[in-house]
């Protein structure tokens, strides 16, 4: 009986990983680092929306 408790707690934890781990990658994706000339001409970062 124990042993199904933990399979299950094993199972539920894999899948928050998983699904942690596809919300960072769409993150990741999602974010653009632009590079922008200021007024001298040099290039800067785009500021990110985070």
């Amino acid at each position: 009986m124990a042993n199904l408790l933990f399979l299950a707690l094993a199972v539920a934890l894999l899948l928050v990983a998983v699904f942690s781990l596809i919300s960072y990658i769409r993150d990741r994706k999602k974010q653009k680092f632009t590079f922008k000339k200021d007024a001298s001409g040099n290039n800067v970062r785009g500021t990110s929306t985070r």
